[in-house]
């Protein structure tokens, strides 16, 4: 009668807990590749409601601004100086214009979203939040605020209707230097064709919508009337979130697209440690067997 001896009985008692853990482990694994799928699916919702959120709060910024802009016209219409201005006479009175681009440049104070800002009447502009521009000979508004490519007179001439939005174009001005922007005008008067208007820098508008990272890698639009008006960045080649905003006073209308690839960006720590447990589960095993 064969005898076994201790070394076969250690060497069943080591399959036997090898068994038992490779169980162990296996269970584990069966328990924690449901987990992963439901943290990694909630982490996925987390960065899409962040990036939904600022895009909401920057078009919700841009709203705001655009009501006050709005507010503030009306608020000149009360003026009766401000009515003056748009009486037709051949002659400005100069008293009345100084008072109301003060009143114009301490309104203005916390819209800080919109750049160059004034009063525009026929082909002249009258005066911006930091200069009085009227009469031509003293001071020409081309000098100190132009759309590159067009005169003054050309650009105001694109000014039409009761609201008027211009599409994303140069501009070179004394007090914000070179910039890209979009322009929304107001009518002030129908008599003179008088405009109250705003340049808005669309680097600064995109800026607060969405993090530096999400315009370099997704595409970034603002749309008025079904025209865009101002664009950041190409459309993805592959699968993307589309995610869409409105600033309400103007119906202006945000889209922004981002890279499948660029949201699997945040979930990139969640597959480190994935792979980090199943590494130790493989390394445990082989020590056990």
């Amino acid at each position: 009668m064969l005898k076994r001896g201790p070394r076969s009985a250690s060497r069943r008692n080591r399959l036997r807990m090898a068994s038992v853990f490779l169980a162990f482990a296996l269970l584990l694994v069966l328990f924690y590749i449901p987990g992963y799928w439901y943290v990694r699916g909630v982490t996925r919702q987390n960065a899409l409601e962040y990036y939904r959120q600022r895009l909401l709060d920057g078009a919700k910024a841009l709203d705001v601004t655009l009501s006050g802009l709005g507010n503030l016209q009306e608020m000149l219409n009360q003026n009766p100086l401000t009515r003056a201005l748009g009486y037709p006479s051949s002659r400005t009175d100069m008293t009345a214009v100084d008072k109301v681009r003060d009143a114009v440049r301490i309104y203005l104070l916390p819209y800080a979203m919109a750049a160059d800002a004034g009063l525009s009447r026929g082909e002249e502009i009258l005066f911006t939040r930091r200069r009085v521009y009227h009469p031509r000979e003293q001071l020409q508004a081309v000098h100190y605020f132009r759309s590159e490519g067009l005169t003054t007179a050309q650009w105001l001439s694109k000014l039409s209707g009761p609201v008027s939005v211009l599409p994303e174009e140069a501009f070179r001005t004394v007090d914000y230097g070179a910039y890209r922007g979009f322009t929304v005008a107001w009518r002030w008067s129908r008599a003179n064709d008088m405009y109250l208007f705003a340049t808005f820098p669309t680097d600064k508008v995109f800026s607060l919508i969405a993090d530096e990272g999400v315009l370099a890698a997704g595409h970034a639009a603002i749309a008025w009337g079904g025209r865009v008006i101002a664009s950041s960045g190409a459309s993805p080649a592959g699968a993307y979130e589309d995610l869409s905003a409105k600033a309400d006073s103007l119906e202006l209308e945000f889209s922004l697209r981002i890279p499948d690839a660029y949201i699997e960006q945040d979930l990139r720590q969640l597959h480190r440690l994935a792979l980090s447990f199943l590494g130790v589960l493989v390394l445990a095993s082989a020590v056990w067997v």
